[in-house]
């Protein structure tokens, strides 16, 4: 028997879901990379985000179906690499 040792204590189940909340941030994200970008859709960041939010959405859809729950900290890394590469794509190499 060993005692696992984590820094965030994850929830299970589709009701303590983050999933709705990261779908509608990066769907913001995604509208701000797209006017940021003078509306050029092969932009990286904004074909980055728009592909995340898609994956997001479909997920979102299927949260109770599949009891697919998002953790705090999986949302973090998400919206943490898509502001990584946002910065790099508008202010130069990081």
């Amino acid at each position: 028997m060993s005692i696992e040792f984590t820094f965030f204590q994850p929830s299970f189940g589709a009701t303590d879901s983050f999933i709705y909340v990261l779908t509608a941030v990066l769907l913001l994200l995604s509208i701000i990379s797209f006017v940021k970008s003078k509306f050029d859709v092969l932009n990286p960041s904004f074909i980055y985000s728009i592909c995340l939010t898609g994956c997001c959405t479909l997920a979102a859809l299927y949260t109770r179906t599949w009891d697919l729950p998002m953790h705090f900290n999986s949302a973090l890394i998400i919206m943490g690499m898509f502001l990584f590469i946002f910065s790099w794509e508008y202010h130069g190499r990081i």
